[in-house]
């Protein structure tokens, strides 16, 4: 048997938790619930939770600032971004 944890924290509007998100190996890119494409630059992040270090990548779009669903969510700060773990979810 497997644990398998949690979310750690959830997006403002839960429709956009990373369990949504479609990741594409082939161009190592994840696709959002709005059906945008977000991208990485290809460096490699050293995140610290406290216990332990976690490489991650950020991904990003340009989209979030013209999209509706953004625009009505105030928490969504313009920096958010993707935190994705070194393997594909």
């Amino acid at each position: 048997m497997v644990a398998i944890p949690g979310v750690s924290a959830h997006a403002p509007d839960l429709t956009f938790d990373v369990e949504h998100f479609k990741y594409n190996i082939t161009t190592d890119s994840h696709t959002n619930p709005a059906n945008e494409t977000l991208t990485t630059n290809g460096n490699w992040y050293a995140k610290n939770n406290g216990k332990s270090i976690t490489q991650m990548k950020h991904y990003k779009t340009s989209a979030c600032l013209t999209c509706e669903l953004y625009k009505n969510a105030p928490k969504i700060q313009k920096a958010d971004l993707l935190n994705a773990p070194s393997t594909p979810i």
